[in-house]
């Protein structure tokens, strides 16, 4: 995974929601921002699959 990029105004990533789907893909993760303050993010398949094996992880200790 590449270090993170700068997060994307909401309005842009749905605008350019290919784009930022493929730059997923590459760097796994996309954040999104609204107002300058961090939303969310999109992640590759990759990343979620990790991520879910990382919360299953620690839901068992």
């Amino acid at each position: 995974m590449s270090p993170p990029s700068r997060p994307v105004p909401a309005a842009t990533f749905g605008r350019n929601f290919g784009r930022y789907k493929d730059e997923a893909i590459a760097r796994g993760v996309v954040e999104v921002s609204s107002n300058g303050r961090p939303v969310g993010a999109y992640l590759s398949q990759e990343e979620y699959e990790r991520f879910c094996k990382l919360k299953r992880r620690s839901e068992d200790d």
